[in-house]
């Protein structure tokens, strides 16, 4: 009797082990698969998260940079634009030496950064790099290129003969007038075509 219980204990144990054993057995698969989703999604989360952040980053220069072109563009179009009213020559020049300064720089660093800025967003904002809107902007920015670099060329031009009428105290010469015509006119498409960009931007048509 006394061995057939032993027997019996024994057997008792045995299936409550095994028992045990395979609960044990579940629950850590089943924890470990938790555990490993867990740490997947946030390995995964922290790749996304870590991408919205370098997008926003460079989403951040990109418009900083535009207002920069923006209104930089404004301000120094404006003080020239002023200084045509007054025969003060040393006034005109103060103008003109200062727009210069302010597009060597404020404007060329953002012409430079603004559209490798942009090509960075397109790449890791998932954009078609052929969408209308896109393709807008990229003819539009060419327009403006093309339009501010005599600009730059002529405002060099009109702060050297200003200098050098104050320097041989004399007249401005009639060259003056007609480059800074050119200049005022050059400056419109470039204008026009930046507050067209800003739409593209914002509207980003199809």
């Amino acid at each position: 009797m006394v061995r057939v219980a032993r027997i019996q204990k024994q057997s008792t144990w045995t299936i409550r082990q095994r028992r045990e054993n395979l609960f044990g057995r579940i629950v850590g698969d089943f924890g470990g698969g938790v555990v490993h989703a867990l740490y997947s999604s946030r390995k995964s989360f922290g790749v996304v998260h870590f991408h919205m952040d370098l997008y926003t980053l460079i989403k951040t220069i990109h418009i900083l940079c535009s207002t920069i072109l923006f209104g930089t563009g404004i301000g120094i179009a404006f003080f020239m634009v002023r200084s045509a009213f007054t025969q003060n020559i040393h006034e005109k020049f103060y103008a003109a030496r200062n727009t210069v300064l302010a597009d060597y720089l404020f404007t060329l660093p953002a012409v430079i950064i603004q559209p490798l800025s942009g090509v960075a967003l397109i790449h890791i904002g998932g954009f078609a790099w052929d969408d209308f809107w896109l393709s807008a902007t990229y003819a539009i920015y060419i327009l403006a290129g093309v339009c501010w670099l005599p600009v730059v060329w002529i405002q060099i031009q009109l702060k050297n003969m200003i200098r050098d009428s104050i320097a041989s105290n004399t007249e401005l010469p009639v060259r003056y007038y007609k480059l800074f015509k050119i200049w005022f006119l050059l400056g419109w498409p470039a204008f026009i075509g930046l507050v067209f960009v800003f739409y593209l931007m914002i509207a980003k048509p199809v």
